[in-house]
């Protein structure tokens, strides 16, 4: 079976064997394209997506940005699950990774396409592993998925453009299982993918992945004071401890539980015309939730932190 796989800047046709001995293709392990799709589907709402640790570097890729032909179109924006690509949390210099990680039926990287209206749309999902690492772990031929080759980039320092995105050498695959290419499925770049519609980076939740990874904090830190005078003008309290939380110490008063277990799925019905200030137990999981109602499109977002902190303070409770 031939399928497309990538020379420098143009397509080329590569077949099974060409891949010599690399397990037959990998199709005895690898999930069928249908399987990836269908685990991809609960990443279309962004918001299950950051709560369950992607994150973004808010850079839409296009193929002109990588030195590639325009009419090749674009990868689009990327949220990426550090852990799994081995990403240090302070890098200097280029970004480079330890992980290997390759398994397309939970992807490390998934891929959106900005909308008009503000919203993001799943593309397609993504494997990425840097050479050195690959290498180390005693790996011979280039990762494959199903018998096609992932994409070594690398940037050329003769070149005034980034041909690797600020990345180390790395080996990388795009599988377009959500978003008809025409170049191929397995194509770095689709021409039916735009970047035109990309919003500004204060926009967007968490910017701690791929080439900036310093983290921006979408809920911003308040205390008990300014938070009483929030209330005041009409500001919504939310609780996201579980319920089992509440039942043990209460909650602070006029505040709606909605539990981070199934926060991404309740977040979009929360008000947009007013303030949203969020707490927790210790501040954290209200972070996290945070970063999933900027990624959905809230703007006026605040971090209480813990609640027997704020209770302390002077907030006033409530039973559950």
């Amino acid at each position: 079976m031939v399928v497309l796989g990538w020379l420098g800047k143009r397509p080329l046709a590569v077949g099974c064997y060409a891949l010599l001995f690399v397990s037959a293709c990998n199709r005895g392990t690898d999930p069928t394209l249908n399987q990836v799709k269908q685990a991809a589907e609960r990443y279309r709402n962004v918001a299950v997506a950051v709560a369950e640790g992607y994150t973004t570097d808010n850079k839409c890729v296009t193929a002109e940005m990588l030195g590639y032909p325009a009419e090749q179109g674009a990868m689009g924006l990327h949220y990426v699950r550090r852990d799994l690509l081995g990403l240090p949390d302070k890098p200097t210099g280029r970004v480079a990774g330890t992980g290997t990680y390759t398994d397309f039926a939970k992807p490390a990287m998934l891929v959106y396409e900005p909308q008009a209206d503000g919203k993001l749309e799943l593309v397609a999902v993504e494997n990425l592993v840097f050479k050195k690492a690959w290498e180390a772990s005693g790996n011979v031929q280039p990762p494959n998925f199903r018998g096609n080759r992932y994409l070594l980039l690398a940037d050329d320092p003769e070149t005034k453009l980034d041909e690797a995105h600020n990345y180390e050498p790395h080996y990388e695959l795009h599988a377009w299982v959500l978003r008809d290419n025409p170049l191929g499925m397995f194509a770095p770049f689709n021409p039916n993918v735009t970047c035109r519609h990309q919003k500004p980076p204060s926009a967007h939740p968490a910017i701690h992945s791929a080439s900036v990874m310093a983290t921006a904090e979408v809920a911003r830190p308040i205390g008990v004071a300014v938070a009483r005078k929030l209330v005041r003008s009409g500001a919504l309290l939310v609780d996201v401890r579980e319920p089992s939380e509440l039942a043990q110490t209460g909650r602070l008063a006029g505040a709606v539980n909605r539990p981070m277990s199934d926060f991404a799925n309740e977040a979009e019905a929360l008000p947009r015309d007013r303030p949203i200030i969020l707490y927790c137990r210790s501040g954290r999981r209200s972070a996290i939730a945070g970063d999933i109602l900027g990624s959905l499109g809230f703007t006026e977002i605040y971090n209480l932190g813990g609640f027997e902190a704020a209770a302390r303070g002077g907030m006033p409770t409530a039973a559950p």
